[in-house]
């Protein structure tokens, strides 16, 4: 019986970009869970972009953002909604997992269906203030 070898392909060494897009994410994970609203153009400087790719939001156009990004689960972040809205408390909770689901690009864009939606959800946070 012949055994057949697999081909395999090149390795791939996680590149210098990868190591500074993990960075960003993790410093935007980091006050997001603070609370806080991310400042993406000052966090990337921070990991070493330079201006121009900053300005231009470079770390979030990359396959390695969206591995990071994939690694956050949707269900752990909707169940939490779902108990901070019956609780009705948690202001910096509401507020984090709306950051992290508009960094998802699963939070609804404003159009005509979804104005009402905002002004809710803006009225509600503006009660926990």
């Amino acid at each position: 019986m012949e055994q057949t070898r697999r081909k395999r392909g090149p390795t791939v060494k996680p590149r210098i970009q990868d190591a500074r897009v993990r960075a960003v994410f993790n410093t935007a994970m980091e006050a997001i869970a603070k609370g806080e609203k991310p400042n993406m153009f000052q966090i990337q400087r921070e990991c070493g972009y330079s201006v121009g790719s900053a300005k231009s939001y470079q770390a979030l156009q990359t396959v390695s953002w969206q591995r990071c990004l994939a690694e956050i689960r949707d269900d752990k972040l909707l169940n939490r909604l779902d108990a901070i809205a019956m609780e009705g408390q948690d202001h910096n909770s509401i507020k984090a997992i709306r950051s992290l689901l508009e960094l998802k690009g699963r939070f609804p864009k404003p159009d005509r269906g979804t104005v009402t939606f905002t002004k809710k959800i803006r009225m509600l946070e503006e009660d926990g203030e």
